[in-house]
Order: C-alpha cells, then structure tokens, then sequence
C-alpha cells in the first residue's frame, strides 16, 4: 500500500503525461494501457489477500485457521507478488522505492 500502489500511480502519471503529447510515440499508448492493466490487477490482488487474511482471522480453531493461512492466504500473497514483480519491471527505476531484484543480486 506505502510503496508498490504510490509507485505504479506515478508511473501511470508519468506515462499518461507522455501520451497527452503531440510528439508521443504510438507505443505510448499500449504502453499505458499495459501499465493499468497491471495496475487493476494489483488492486484485485490485493483485495484478494485481505479478504483471505480477514476470513482466517475469523476462524477460532487455531488447526483451522492455520491451514486457511497456509493454503488460502500463502497462495494470494504469491499472486499478489506476481504482479508486483511485473510491476516492478515496468516502473522507472527513480519512481520504484524499493530494492529492485537486480540490484539485490548483482550488489557490489
């Protein structure tokens, strides 16, 4: 919510301001749309992984409600994580506030 939702608005922002141009290439625009896309995605998603973290937290057997988290709220995290990754790839490097895959791996 602090850092991936700011960080895909801005690059909407950012792309969409590209596109209002005269002088914007044609690609600017699939490329907009591809970056809301993932944007509608990332709210769905994340809806998802709350819903599933609120329906475990109604659960008072503590066997039940830890197989719901193992199962229903592990399996959201991993698609909520999908596309922030796919964000994380389209979101210009100045704008993604967190520490990009890349540069955790190649770290000098």
């Amino acid at each position: 919510e602090t850092q991936v939702f700011p960080a895909a608005e801005k690059e909407i922002q950012r792309v969409a301001a590209i596109v209002g141009t005269s002088s914007a290439p044609r690609s600017g625009a699939a490329r907009l749309e591809e970056i809301h896309e993932l944007y509608d995605k990332l709210v769905g998603r994340y809806g998802d992984l709350t819903k599933a973290v609120e329906d475990a937290q109604e659960i008072h057997d503590e066997v039940k409600r830890a197989k719901v988290l193992s199962e229903s709220v592990v399996s959201a995290m991993q698609r909520l994580r999908e596309v922030c990754d796919e964000i994380e790839g389209r979101v210009a490097d100045e704008l993604w506030t967190l520490p990009k895959y890349r540069e955790m791996l190649f770290f000098r």
